[in-house]
């Protein structure tokens, strides 16, 4: 069987500035099988790779993404808040961090727009594609949302598609929650799920619920795992993949 994937969580986010090249470097260096990161529109139509949709918690400045062109985006720091090593951060485009990708290493993209963000990031993909930055197979889409999970799912052929949510806190209601994502997620055309987790979660249930995931074919994801005792035990339920913070934790711990 093969090793689930450890995925740096908006790169090496524990160690280095979340989003940022040299997070995202970092996670390379560190061994990642693949790196998770969010984009946004700039006002000027430029993708950017930011998680919220204010500037003010990662550079100190507050504007909404949108409302900044590219250039003034360019124009903050966001390093500092992580500390004086990484002063002068700045936000990167989409294309910055598809050029850092090494072969045969994966990219999680996590779409936090509406649904206009789909068409500019297809182009954006496929020129990638054409010019050998990345290949399509090395790329994963996410989404909280039903629609955009939908409008990808129709400008995208070919990618693999993967739906974000969480399951209810009551464990006795898990295992309908997994089928109702087994159904939901075979008639939006997705390829899989990827699930928040927590220590707390019943792993009795939890188990039950990968199951239910996996005898219906799907990919199987777990986001943001930090704990090494959850870890663990993810990987011992089958988990295809751990999001998380500190992937050379991780790595030291799966082995091989």
């Amino acid at each position: 069987m093969p090793h689930p994937l450890i995925i740096a969580h908006r790169g090496a986010s524990r160690a280095a500035p979340e989003n940022t090249l040299a997070a995202f470097r970092l996670a390379w260096e560190m061994g990642a099988d693949a790196v998770e990161l969010d984009i946004r529109l700039s006002q000027d139509g430029e993708i950017v790779v930011m998680h919220d949709a204010s500037t003010l918690r990662t550079t100190g400045y507050d504007a909404l993404v949108r409302s900044l062109p590219l250039a003034a985006l360019r124009e903050l720091d966001a390093g500092s808040h992580k500390g004086n090593p990484w002063c002068n951060e700045r936000v990167p485009t989409l294309r910055e961090v598809l050029a850092t990708v090494p072969a045969g290493r994966r990219i999680f993209i996590e779409i936090k727009e509406t649904a206009d963000i789909v068409a500019p990031l297809w182009a954006q993909l496929c020129e990638a594609f054409a010019e050998g930055v990345v290949e399509p197979g090395q790329v994963v889409v996410m989404t909280f949302s039903a629609e955009v999970s939908a409008a990808a799912r129709a400008c995208m052929p070919g990618l693999c598609m993967v739906y974000l949510g969480r399951f209810p806190k009551l464990a006795s209601e898990w295992e309908q929650e997994a089928t109702r994502l087994v159904a939901h997620v075979g008639e939006a055309g997705l390829q899989g799920v990827s699930l928040g987790v927590s220590p707390e979660d019943d792993p009795v249930c939890d188990a039950r619920r990968w199951q239910i995931l996996h005898e219906a074919g799907l990919l199987t994801f777990a986001w943001t795992v930090n704990d090494l005792g959850l870890a663990l035990r993810l990987l011992g339920e089958g988990v295809g993949g751990i999001i998380t913070d500190v992937p050379d934790c991780l790595l030291a711990r799966r082995g091989g």
